[in-house]
């Protein structure tokens, strides 16, 4: 981390220290990504708070480098966190899918709310 003390051309004073900031987005990667691991059970807005935690923490370890400004480990585990949360929605998306389709063979036709109710009663 550098820190920047030097005179002022234009005043001729030494201008005060200047810290990097700390990154905004690597602040809402890591929220949005604690937000989305349990928002991943209910699929949808799992996906969406992760894909979206994954490019904020990807945007915030950009930000972050070479110490422009502080928040690498939290753009790092929000990209993470993201990623749990796309694998348990996309998981649980694809294992509904998958019981659709199988009690739609056992059917033999699109089957209705009920039906699928029945379907996973059954044991498919």
């Amino acid at each position: 981390m550098a820190v920047s003390i030097g005179a002022d051309p234009e005043v001729g004073a030494t201008r005060a220290p200047h810290w990097p900031r700390q990154s905004r987005l690597a602040t809402a990667a890591l929220v949005l990504g604690i937000l989305a691991i349990p928002f991943g059970l209910l699929v949808y807005p799992g996906v969406l708070l992760g894909a979206v935690a994954v490019v904020c923490g990807a945007l915030g370890l950009f930000a972050t480098r070479r110490d422009r400004a502080f928040g690498r480990a939290r753009a790092g585990i929000g990209v993470v966190a993201g990623i749990v949360a796309l694998t348990i929605a996309l998981c649980l998306g694809w294992q509904g899918l998958r019981t659709v389709r199988d009690c739609q063979d056992r059917l033999g036709h699109r089957p209705d709310h009920a039906e699928i109710q029945a379907c996973i009663r059954a044991g498919l």
